[in-house]
């Protein structure tokens, strides 16, 4: 899975927080030829943030913004993307990891 995304990262001692603004992720063909993808993202094993589902698309944009404190920089960031199902449970689809130490701060 390929992604990109827009971000600030403020730095509130002690705390950190992130704001992501903008999310491209390219997936791969899935067998239906059309899915439903959403993002969870995880820190620390802790589900921070849920995007929307984006109905039929395999290049999905979310035009998002949240923010929310990061406790320890050295936690990486856990993107998932699942395909949303109406029968049974929701198909995995990538997952990605971001280093957020690697980030740069803004002034």
């Amino acid at each position: 899975m390929h992604y990109r995304f827009k971000y600030q990262f403020l730095s509130l001692k002690p705390r950190y927080k992130i704001c992501l603004f903008k999310i491209l992720i390219v997936v791969l063909p899935f067998p239906s030829g059309t899915s439903d993808p959403y993002v969870k993202f995880k820190a620390d094993g802790k589900q921070i943030y849920k995007s929307r589902t984006v109905s039929k698309n395999l290049n999905p944009q979310w035009n998002e913004k949240f923010c929310v404190p990061i406790e320890d920089i050295t936690v990486p960031l856990v993107l998932k993307v699942f395909d949303f199902d109406k029968v049974g449970g929701d198909d995995p689809m990538g997952r990605a990891i971001v280093d957020l130490s690697g980030i740069e701060i803004s002034k």
